[in-house]
């Protein structure tokens, strides 16, 4: 019933505009504020100035779909398919990427942006790799990203950007693509049928899409054409499916091929004619979701992302200005005291570590001999599996295919323990880090002093919380390792390998499996020797995250401390003026929220939901 009342709710976006544009006058007056100037630090003001920027571009920009994925995913050629031409290049190299904004033009152009702010005018061709690669050794800065106007019905209703893919060849465009993401109305993932959704893909999402809160998970499948029949299509859909359940239960996934939809709507032979229909109709479902969950409920889902973009700045604004407010109600010597107990923390950071440190490794070595258990129960099956199979299979399937199953089925169930492992390993870096922060953090434990430690836990993560912080660190433990796994993996292949290339001479099948299933104990020593390393490799990475996390906030902490201080040591600073001007912001605070409280959105109840448009 209650789902059934949102639906019928009616959002007016442009008063829903004007009052966003209300609260910002409130921040700004609140930002020119003379005793607000004098108590917040440069770098409070700069952020407050970087959240009115954000809001005012949201603001001014059209709906946006941000089309996100991996390099080498189809994301261009799924745009040209949307967009029924071939509107951006898709025979990139990384060295030539960029990032491009489409938007609605009444006649075709193209414009490079670069980074010193000049406006390049482009031709079409320009845009693929050979020329885009000589245009940029001549071009005196580097492109930040290139405008397509495109007279195309659908681009009047929204602006779409093309990111690059998030390969690590590509890592100059991060924080490009987390602005874009953070100012998306809607976000479309791009995943391929040939990889479904790798370890390093769930991690994206779950690390970076996620914590944005959009209101669905809305994941294509793409290169289906790549498949061999219309179950191989469903199985693959159903597999990306499960695995992004990990990370959102609001998820919808499609199976299509971008290329076949190109073809069709251009006219040219398409890739797989004997799969049509299943990749026509793959694609329609599609496109009625789109209509139907995002240009439909634009204004909607406008609305949602401006009023939660708002109260998560008034709460951050409110967060630095009461914990000024604290700091500046206690006595000098104590504020001296919590600044250097900091500098103690900075010098002892090992020393402070060291508690996590051994949590870290007494609980790796508990997950390490559970994920023994379970690889001894798959390596068991695995071997009476291959023992099956010698009357089932010709050998020269065998010869060529045995090699590479059992390694890939081997390196998935590593990475199968290491995923289940992943929360448990979550969690401690999140208890650590709370306990760092809001326990320990400058060596305050009770009364007023323990309240202003807490706050400046809580201020000083510099863009990150300990949730976001724990999921990232997992994220990092787990691709790190998965990279380890293709070197396991290899050695595993040759060994197998070996084994079979013995027997390559031999008529039956039982020949051929025979050295294999008397080596299997090698495999077995050989597997858990990596997983130990592995595991190990936790806490390696873990702890190393720690001391970073910590350090930056013991910085931030030291900046805050010192300009309490700095406030403090004006004599013409009283306290009775000090509390009344404290008032009057936090009323002003109070009215800006207010403000939104009058659109009838209410996002708290949506924040930390696992999902994406």
């Amino acid at each position: 019933m209650i789902v059934e009342l949102n639906e019928r709710i009616v959002i007016d976006y442009q008063k829903v505009c004007d009052i966003v544009r209300q609260v910002l006058e409130e921040m700004r007056e609140l930002r020119a504020d003379s005793f607000v100037r004098r108590i917040l630090s440069p770098k409070d003001l700069d952020a407050i100035r970087q959240w009115e920027s954000l809001l005012q571009k949201r603001l001014e920009e059209p709906f946006s779909i941000v089309i996100m994925g991996d390099f080498k995913r189809g994301k261009s050629t799924f745009i040209n398919a949307i967009l029924g031409k071939q509107v951006v290049p898709s025979n990139v190299t990384p060295e030539t990427v960029t990032i491009n904004r489409i938007f609605y033009g009444e006649e075709s152009a193209r414009e490079a942006v670069l980074t010193n702010g000049m406006h390049i005018r482009l031709e079409t061709e320009e845009l693929g790799r050979a020329q885009l690669e000589q245009l940029m050794q001549r071009l005196p800065a580097h492109i930040e990203y290139i405008d397509i106007h495109e007279p195309l019905e659908m681009l009047r209703e929204l602006s779409i950007v093309d990111t690059p893919g998030m390969g690590d060849l590509l890592k100059q465009f991060d924080e490009q693509v987390h602005n874009y993401i953070v100012r998306a109305d809607a976000v479309i993932y791009i995943a391929s049928a040939l990889s479904p959704l790798s370890e390093t893909e769930q991690t994206f999402l779950s690390g970076i899409l996620q914590p944005q809160s959009f209101s669905r998970l809305f994941l294509v499948v793409n290169m289906a054409d790549c498949l061999e029949n219309s179950e191989d299509i469903e199985r693959v859909k159903n597999l990306v499916l499960e695995r992004v359940r990990a990370v959102s239960m609001n998820a919808a996934v499609f199976a299509v091929s971008a290329l076949d939809e190109l073809c069709r709507k251009t006219e040219k032979k398409r890739p797989k004619p004997e799969l049509i229909q299943v990749l026509e109709n793959g694609f329609q479902s599609l496109y009625t979701a789109i209509q139907d969950d995002i240009l439909l409920q634009k204004e909607a889902i406008q609305s949602q992302r401006l009023v939660m973009l708002s109260r998560k700045m008034i709460k951050d604004i409110r967060n630095r200005i009461d914990l000024i407010g604290k700091m500046l109600g206690i006595k000098k010597s104590e504020l001296q005291q919590m600044e250097q107990q900091c500098h103690t923390d900075m010098a002892n950071i090992d020393q402070r570590l060291q508690k996590s440190i051994e949590g870290l490794e007494l609980l790796s070595r508990q997950l390490c001999r559970e994920a023994r258990g379970w690889m001894d129960e798959f390596l068991d099956r695995m071997k009476q599996e291959i023992s099956s199979i010698g009357s089932s299979q010709p050998t020269s399937v065998l010869q060529k295919h045995l090699q590479f199953y059992l390694s890939d089925h081997i390196r998935q169930a590593i990475l199968a323990c290491l995923r289940a492992h992943r929360p448990q390993i979550e969690k401690a870096l999140r208890e650590y880090a709370k306990e760092f922060s809001q326990e320990n953090l400058h060596g305050i434990r009770e009364g007023q002093l323990q309240d202003i430690s807490i706050q400046l836990a809580d201020i000083s993560w510099t863009n990150v919380d300990t949730a976001s912080f724990a999921v990232n660190t997992g994220a990092e433990v787990l691709l790190g390792t998965q990279s380890q796994l293709y070197g396991i993996v290899s050695g595993i292949s040759t060994l197998v390998g070996g084994f079979l290339r013995e027997s390559k001479k031999k008529n039956r099948q039982v020949d051929l499996l025979k050295p294999l299933l008397q080596k299997f104990p090698e495999i077995r020593e050989d597997v858990f020797t990596q997983l130990d390393n592995a595991y190990a490799q936790i806490n390696k990475t873990a702890g190393s995250r720690l001391a970073e996390l910590f350090r930056s906030q013991l910085d931030a902490s030291l900046e805050a401390l010192g300009q309490a201080q700095k406030v403090l040591q004006n004599e013409d600073v009283r306290e009775e003026e000090l509390n009344e001007q404290l008032g009057i912001a936090k009323e002003l605070l109070c009215r800006a929220e207010q403000l939104l409280d009058s659109t009838g959105i209410d996002i708290g109840s949506r924040e930390g939901e696992e999902a994406v448009i």
